[in-house]
């Protein structure tokens, strides 16, 4: 085609050179980190997400083609050089001025804001903004929106369409990272002054989003969050933006057609999140009562190889796996037809690989010493079903151990041998309070693994200092 026409100047801004060329077409991504100085896994997060586009995959280059990405790899600048946390020079959050900045108190903002703006308003529309953090005391990585602002730029309520949107890019993101816990995740949060929400209610885009990560770990898993852990973070943004392109604009328009995604239960998450979150666990877009997942796992140990066999090759890369009792959180089926075999994912914990089923010794329970921190208020009952008698209740903060763990009427339960507050004792738990949705995504944690049990206080008693 001819010459491409170039960007206007900036409103309130001097250019400084010639501006980007426009893409007639393509709508518009936003990405911006260390509007916080000192959250240091966004810039890995970032690298992630560029690495992802670099690689010259099929989804990186339909995203490039479909999509001109506008990229402010540090908001904060001045804050990074001083070392300081959460300020700028002038000790101002800059991340509640948005709407109200200027080049004179704020100009990065001001300049982030105007560029936003101008992509969404000249470059095909925004589709995705995404202002990276960290989160200090937090577990875990999940998304915070607002949905009323997006809702209110488009003339509508919350919910439906704009919040749905929202909550199933959430969803993706979930099914396609470890990391991220959708039940932690906020699309009604309304934080005057923050870039996704000033943005959301500038351009109604309902896919604006904080992305927010723990410097330490989650929730799922015992292991620590490593730059690793960020750099897939980064990866499955944008795979989860392909999810949902994918779900909204049929193959071969796409050009994907090697794109895996689990499109079906995305379009059952679709319209669940358009029935206003309304239905129960018996509506799980996800998987039957059979699969494993990380709400309902299945438990088992490793099998060896059988006389003649050679080690398949999961295990030959990790043999200390052989013999261990361990669970499982996902399944799948690989092959076709009458050579399908079906395959497991094991818990993050244990490394997150499929194991072949011919390679399971499946087991009712996994058995073993299980130490806990438990959050939020607690009932434990006498029996191995939530429904049994109640014994009594355990406070945040107590530290339980137990030594078996069950899926009982679908519900993720543990044996208590002992705890902070009482010693000795016996009574059954359940790890979630509930069971979200879909149950491969987990539900809402009451209780969290820990590696080893901690020193406990000289007088027993709920305390907080559980050890990562």
């Amino acid at each position: 085609g001819g010459p491409r026409r170039r960007a206007p100047a900036l409103p309130g801004l001097a250019a400084r050179g010639s501006r980007p060329r426009t893409f007639p077409g393509r709508r518009s991504i936003f990405v911006s980190a260390r509007v916080h100085p000192g959250e240091t896994p966004a810039s890995f997060i970032l690298e992630g997400l560029l690495g992802f586009l670099c690689s010259k995959s099929p989804g990186a280059e339909a995203l490039l083609q479909r999509y001109v990405f506008h990229i402010v790899p540090v908001l904060n600048p001045d804050g990074v050089a001083r070392g300081h946390h959460r300020t700028d020079t002038l000790g101002e959050n800059l991340n509640r001025v948005y709407g109200r900045a200027t080049p004179e108190e704020h100009p990065s903002i001001a300049a982030a804001e105007a560029a936003c703006s101008a992509a969404h308003e000249r470059q095909g529309g925004l589709r995705l903004y995404l202002d990276l953090h960290a989160h200090s005391n937090r577990r875990g990585a999940f998304l915070l929106a607002d949905g009323g602002a997006a809702a209110s730029a488009n003339g509508g309520g919350v919910g439906g369409g704009t919040g749905g949107s929202a909550r199933l890019f959430g969803y993706a993101l979930a099914r396609r990272c470890g990391a991220v816990e959708f039940a932690q995740s906020d699309f009604e949060d309304a934080m005057p002054g923050t870039g996704k929400s000033v943005v959301a209610a500038l351009t109604g885009s309902p896919l604006c989003f904080t992305v927010e990560s723990s410097y330490t770990r989650g929730h799922h898993s015992l292991e620590p969050f490593d730059p690793s852990t960020w750099l897939a973070l980064g990866h499955a943004c944008l795979e989860a933006l392909l999810d949902l392109d994918r779900l909204e604009r049929p193959l071969p328009s796409l050009g994907l057609d090697g794109w895996h995604a689990d499109t079906p239960s995305l379009e059952r998450a679709g319209g669940y999140f358009a029935d206003g979150d309304r239905r129960t666990d018996a509506d799980d877009p996800g998987c039957g009562d059979s699969a494993a997942s990380r709400g309902r796992p299945l438990f088992g140990s490793i099998c060896g190889p059988l006389e003649g066999q050679a080690l398949p090759h999961a295990l030959l890369m990790n043999p200390d796996l052989i013999g261990k009792s361990v669970e499982f959180i996902e399944e799948s089926w690989v092959g076709q037809a009458a050579s399908r075999q079906r395959h497991l994912r094991l818990h993050d914990q244990d490394g997150g690989i499929w194991i072949r089923a011919a390679d399971i010794a499946f087991k009712d329970a996994q058995r073993g010493r299980f130490f806990y921190g438990v959050l939020a208020p607690l009932e434990v009952s006498a029996e191995a079903p939530s429904s049994s008698a109640r014994l009594c209740g355990l406070s945040p903060g107590t530290v339980i151990e137990a030594d078996e763990r069950r899926v009982v009427d679908g519900e993720l339960r543990a044996r208590v041998v002992a705890d902070s507050s009482r010693g000795s004792t016996t009574g059954w738990v359940s790890e979630y309070r509930t069971t979200f949705f879909d149950p491969r995504l987990g539900g809402e944690v009451q209780l969290m693994r820990l590696r080893r049990p901690p020193k406990l206080p000289e007088k027993p008693g709920p305390y907080y200092a559980f050890p990562i």
